[in-house]
């Protein structure tokens, strides 16, 4: 019986090295690995088989490396380690846009990050007059989405392709891959985006020229409730602090204990109560907006960001300020 066992154990083993070839020569890396894992957990004494697939895996890996990709995006991988490279590389995947399509809509909800490798592109921005303007034009080395990518925020702006465009795009839910195998490579692609993009810095100047809306610090309270498609209430609800608030919108301070759930608020439709104590008194509006940002800060803490859907009155604002 144990000869059996012994017989069957290393036909496990073999069987799971030829997959984990298999996957290696089909270039799914991230399933040859997956299968090593099973290995190591199915036969752990299978020290010879572990390792060597482990070096099967990783030369492969280098050896498919993209080297005029590299090239471009020097500044970003000379960032990284060997594994980090390799990590984040086939975490992309390549897409080629034809001329004069829409990559990044104005205000639409984005979770990627655009590499640009070849091509041009517009980066548009609508005026109050319903026309758009181009703030400026990307290229090749540039990148796209960075904003929305590292931060919990709707698009700033539009981008639209002048010419083919070759883009590598990285999806911000493999980053929990990442955590799982190399804890720092997420924190180096968002200083990256931080120090080298482009467009959200554009766009803030340019709002910050044209703000005609004071925004007024104030204390009060806020119970908001989630509103459905049909613009009826639902029964997820919640509650902050208010922060700031000016005629267009407001500022909301809240706790939330998990980041996916503070994602999922994103472009939401509230009704709010907004509760300010002032000369004694207990003042009150209500009125709806949309959750068009919200930024992290220590502790789960977060700033929601509420752009209203109809301007405030004098009087309502007189209220609260």
């Amino acid at each position: 019986m144990v000869q059996e066992s012994e017989t069957a154990k290393n036909e496990q083993v073999k069987l799971l090295f030829q997959e984990i070839e298999k996957q290696v020569k089909a270039r799914n890396f991230f399933e040859a690995e997956k299968i090593r894992e099973k290995l190591m957990e199915a036969a752990p004494s299978a020290l010879n088989e572990i390792l060597q697939a482990a070096e099967i895996i990783e030369q492969a890996m280098a050896k498919g490396l993209d080297q005029n990709h590299l090239s471009i995006w020097k500044d970003l991988y000379e960032e990284f380690t060997d594994e980090e490279k390799n990590l984040f590389f086939y975490s992309l995947k390549k897409v080629v846009i034809p001329p004069k399509k829409i990559i990044l809509k104005h205000g639409s909800y984005n979770r990627r990050l655009f590499l640009i490798n070849s091509g041009q592109v517009s980066i548009v921005h609508p005026k109050k007059d319903g026309t758009n303007v181009v703030v400026a034009q990307l290229g090749r080395g540039e990148l796209i989405g960075e904003y929305t990518f590292t931060t919990i925020s709707l698009c700033s702006a539009s981008v639209v392709s002048n010419t083919e465009v070759e883009l590598m795009v990285l999806d911000n839910s493999i980053v929990n891959l990442w955590n799982e195998k190399v804890s720092t490579l997420y924190n180096k692609v968002v200083h990256f985006c931080e120090h080298n993009g482009k467009v959200d810095e554009i766009i803030r100047q340019k709002q910050m020229e044209k703000r005609t809306h004071t925004r007024y610090n104030t204390k009060g309270d806020v119970h908001a409730t989630i509103l459905t498609k049909e613009g009826k209430k639902s029964n997820s609800s919640f509650r902050g602090l208010l922060s700031n608030i000016s005629m267009v919108g407001c500022c909301i301070e809240i706790h939330c204990s998990k980041k996916e759930t503070a994602r999922a608020m994103l472009a939401r439709q509230i009704y709010m109560k907004i509760i300010v104590e002032k000369g004694g008194q207990r003042n009150q509006i209500s009125t709806t907006g949309k959750i068009i940002r919200l930024s992290f800060h220590l502790h789960n803490d977060y700033s929601v960001h509420v752009h209203f859907n109809n301007e405030l009155k004098k009087e309502q604002l007189a209220l609260l300020v």
